[in-house]
């Protein structure tokens, strides 16, 4: 049993030496899992992107093949040649097993781990080969197929950050990257896989929890990927969206409750992990949440549907979080605050959403209109592209938040840095220790920004439409 704040202990308690030996223990052990790693960023693209083997295959089958079926058939193949793989490295691990005491029971407990969790990196793999559009040059992205050199730095990437962390890991967001981290790559599976974190009064196993994170993450970009296969399906974008939503709020807690159980602010937990939440579920929500995905049956009300789920997906987190730090350290923030930083936030998102207005527009008129949609139209409503205006608020947002981290320490810098910056909403965040009414009145200001934007775009789109 694995305690955070026992672990914690440890390892500021731990020489240089035993740094070093729980680096190259990460490294060793984990062999296996980064050698299956390699072979599923390496396989699944040259499986996955096989188009002409979609659909009726005449010289093997009789029967038509459903596109959810391709794309599952081809992740399990590519999970059987990545585990016969991972058995060529496993004598390694086993000599590193037998180097610092786990037994046989628990290193095959571990290589199971670490073969299930390859699930979801291939999963994902999958779905980014369908950012490419073979029929529409013009929608044409760049898919991430790595050869098997790049396949192979990448993963050994990964793998010496990820033993980093877990031998040296110092700062708070450190232990919680580490343990979150550890729920969704498979070196971190295969580590921790017969291990329980307490956290709070609540006991957490590894290897049930992270084989649920995996199924679940990897069925939803399954279903993200077959409807890019063109099963443009009302259920399956409805399964996409529970799935994907649930996965992402169980992540979302974990997160918060690993932050504040290892000696972070609650009030800072909140704070930054609602941001990162929001930030986070806005993009997942264009590309593997199905918030925006447009179905057989067309219903005009869809078109602002997806804006709406980000709203309830925003608000889920928001709770989660605060749950979160009530299990995790026992401390009940504040209702009304936490309450004006969710608005506040939330005003932000809606600020951004607005500058989307004609992607949203072009969809309802898409689903508004007599004639069933073509293929490029379906593309463009489920792809819902993120324009340049909406790429330089996110660097500025970034441009924010390293103004915060470092302006702070000097008034001067404060005062001439970050201030002037208030008066756009992107422009300088509030920091988590204002009053409530600072958060809702600097809300209210950044929603009346969104509908200056909106009115903006509505008179731009029916001019055009005109």
């Amino acid at each position: 049993m694995v305690g955070l704040g026992g672990w914690v202990g440890q390892v500021q308690e731990a020489s240089t030496r035993q740094i070093l030996q729980r680096f190259l223990f990460a490294c060793g052990y984990a062999l296996p899992t980064a050698v299956g790693l390699v072979a599923a960023l390496s396989l699944t693209p040259r499986l996955i992107a096989d188009r002409t083997r979609r659909g009726a295959l005449t010289d093997i089958y009789l029967t038509e093949l459903h596109p959810l079926g391709v794309v599952l058939g081809k992740l399990g193949a590519v999970m059987g040649l990545s585990g016969a793989l991972m058995l060529t490295a496993s004598p390694a691990s086993a000599l590193a097993a037998a180097a610092m005491g786990v037994s046989w029971q628990q290193w095959l407990q571990s290589l199971l781990m670490g073969w299930v969790a390859l699930l979801l990196p291939a999963a994902l793999v999958a779905r980014l080969q369908w950012r490419t559009v073979p029929e529409l040059d013009a929608l044409r992205r760049r898919a991430f197929a790595p050869a098997p050199l790049g396949a192979t730095l990448l993963t050994l990437a990964a793998l010496l950050v990820y033993g980093y962390l877990y031998g040296a890991a110092q700062t708070p967001a450190g232990w919680a990257t580490l343990m979150l981290s550890s729920l969704l790559l498979p070196f971190g599976a295969a580590i921790y896989a017969g291990s329980v974190w307490t956290i709070g009064g609540l006991s957490v196993p590894v290897a049930p929890t992270a084989a649920a994170i995996v199924l679940l993450g990897a069925l939803t970009l399954a279903l993200a990927t077959a409807q890019w296969l063109s099963w443009w399906s009302a259920r399956g974008y409805r399964l996409q969206r529970t799935l994907g939503g649930l996965t992402f709020l169980g992540l979302v807690s974990l997160g918060a409750a690993f932050w504040a159980e290892v000696g972070a602010l609650p009030p800072r937990v909140y704070f930054y992990g609602l941001l990162l939440a929001g930030a986070l579920g806005y993009y997942l929500a264009r590309f593997a949440l199905g918030f925006h995905g447009v179905s057989k049956p067309l219903c005009p009300r869809d078109g602002f549907g997806g804006i709406g789920r980000e709203w309830v997906l925003f608000w889920l987190s928001a709770g989660v979080i605060y749950g979160a730090i009530i299990v995790a350290r026992g401390v009940w923030l504040p209702p009304l605050w936490a309450i004006a930083v969710a608005f506040y936030l939330w005003s932000i998102l809606v600020w951004v959403q607005s500058l989307s207005l004609g992607v949203i527009l072009h969809r309802r008129a898409l689903l508004s209109a007599d004639a069933p949609p073509s293929l490029r139209e379906r593309i463009v409503s489920e792809a819902c592209p993120v324009d340049r205006s909406e790429t330089a608020m996110l660097i500025s947002a970034f441009i924010s938040i390293y103004i915060l981290s470092w302006g702070f320490r000097n008034p001067l810098l404060s005062f001439l840095l970050y201030y002037p910056l208030l008066i756009t909403p992107l422009g300088g965040l509030l920091r988590y220790d204002f009053a409530p009414w600072a958060y809702a009145l600097y809300g209210m200001y950044a929603l009346c920004m969104a509908a200056l934007v909106v009115l903006l775009k509505r008179q731009s789109w029916e001019r055009y439409c005109s």
